[in-house]
């Protein structure tokens, strides 16, 4: 009974007044993809103080075009690397790729034989295979480009993969020579197409080094910091104290005063394990003016989400925010739940958390939103506040494109539901044409059929009809 009684005492304490996101960390999950590519050891994933993700490593090795890039990338470095030994091994030892194994990894050539990448040729010259890979490398790294997000400029991501010249000795002559003249500055020892300006140390030490260099090797600049940060560690952190320090803790949302994809974004930078103690995620939304996304976020995280949509008596009025109130008291009171992740920038709810003493809150809300005023007074009554547009943008990237595709597909029915039998009996009889059964069937098939869609350069469509 004494140990309930504490426990009690503690869930209403009110916390000591913070935010969450005071410091930004960048993410990983670019270079993890990049250093998979280009065939760095497994070894560095598996180190517990890389910055490389071991599970970024597995997702992309479980698909094949990925491990094809991979392989080839790892043999084109040990190409480069003991170029010599392996010449002089073939010419003189009447060796090959697939008898060298103190010289090449042998399970990277069976694999891309299983994976239908046939490397090894006889009477083969090392230089030989050196432009022989560059060209299937040239040939299979678009089969990689949806591994990365839209954001990202992918002929940039591209290049690195690409020897100049690649397809001529003196190319590979002048990449081997700049390869070993500068192979401490290679991430990893590993060969890649980079421009050294300076001493810039790992290329592959997080996305925002990464991703500055890239385009500035490209004569470009990124401004898109927030693709390629986070918000770090001890923040999230501080989330997850107080989900694990309540009974039963419920996410709660604004719909009309949250960004979607935001939300989104955070949801899948928090650790999911600390999440699977969240009751549920409450949608308020409003029937008529609040985003499509808001349909399918249930698709998107592996939480309980219940979407309830408010009708306005008047048009002007909308019932978002008195909806809301309610259903955080009736949770509270009737559901068990003791704590809230509130998600709204709206200064309106600061009557809510104030009069519900014995509720825990956590406000969620957007910076540029947000008054000072509502964060002052979350402060001073130590009520924890962050923001989620602070979480990685580029989190949100797969809920986006499903969002859009799925938005833009109704549009287009909307626009293009036609029957195209039905027009043609119309224009056949407009013109006074007079077809028989077979003749109709045979110009639907010959011209209706093979219809296309043509695109212009502003994204005007037509349709155009076959031959």
């Amino acid at each position: 009974m004494m140990e309930l009684g504490i426990r009690h005492l503690q869930l209403n304490k009110k916390e000591t007044g913070h935010s969450i996101n005071e410091k930004v960390e960048s993410t990983n999950y670019l270079v993890s993809q990049v250093a998979y590519l280009l065939g760095v050891r497994k070894s560095v994933f598996e180190n517990d103080y890389s910055n490389l993700q071991l599970a970024t490593f597995k997702q992309m090795d479980e698909k094949s075009e990925a491990r094809i890039v991979r392989n080839l990338c790892i043999v084109r470095t040990c190409l480069m690397r003991k170029f010599r030994h392996i010449a002089n091994a073939i010419r003189y030892e009447v060796k090959n790729l697939d008898t060298l194994p103190d010289l090449i990894p042998q399970e990277v050539v069976s694999q891309l034989a299983q994976d239908g990448v046939e490397l090894i040729k006889p009477n083969h010259a090392a230089e030989q295979y050196l432009i022989d890979i560059n060209a299937l490398l040239a040939k299979c790294i678009d089969t990689c480009q949806s591994e990365f997000p839209l954001w990202l400029k992918w002929d940039y991501i591209r290049s690195l993969f690409l020897m100049p010249n690649g397809n001529t000795s003196h190319g590979t002559k002048a990449a081997f020579e700049k390869f070993h003249k500068n192979m401490m500055q290679y991430p990893y020892q590993v060969y890649l197409n980079w421009i050294f300006f300076g001493d810039e140390g790992n290329i592959l030490y997080n996305d925002e080094k990464l991703v500055n260099l890239l385009y500035r090797m490209n004569n470009d600049s990124f401004s898109q910091v927030e693709k390629t940060s986070d918000v770090g560690v001890d923040s999230k952190a501080k989330i997850y104290d107080f989900i694990l320090n309540s009974n039963r803790t419920i996410m709660v949302v604004d719909c009309e005063n949250v960004d979607p994809y935001k939300l989104n974004a955070m949801l899948h930078a928090l650790d999911q394990t600390q999440l699977e103690k969240l009751g549920k995620i409450i949608l308020i939304d409003d029937a008529l003016y609040t985003p499509g996304a808001w349909e399918y976020l249930e698709e998107y995280t592996f939480l309980n989400v219940e979407r309830v949509i408010t009708h306005r008596l008047k048009e002007q009025k909308y019932l978002v925010d008195i909806t809301l109130s309610v259903r955080v008291a009736k949770e509270f009171y009737q559901g068990n739940a003791d704590s809230f992740l509130l998600l709204s920038s709206d200064s309106d709810f600061w009557a809510l958390v104030n009069d519900l003493q014995e509720a825990r809150f956590f406000i969620l809300a957007e910076r540029e939103k947000c008054s000072s005023k509502f964060l002052n007074a979350l402060y001073s009554e130590g009520t924890p506040y962050g923001f989620i547009d602070r979480f990685c943008a580029g989190n949100c990237d797969l809920f986006k494109q499903k969002t859009l595709v799925e938005q833009l597909q109704k549009r287009l029915d909307s626009i293009f539901k036609v029957n195209l039998s039905a027009l043609l009996s119309d224009v056949i009889n407009d013109n006074r044409a007079v077809m028989s059964e077979t003749e109709r069937k045979q110009f639907f098939g010959r011209y209706v059929k093979p219809m296309r869609v043509s695109i212009t350069g502003d994204g005007e469509l037509h349709l155009l009809l076959g031959e």
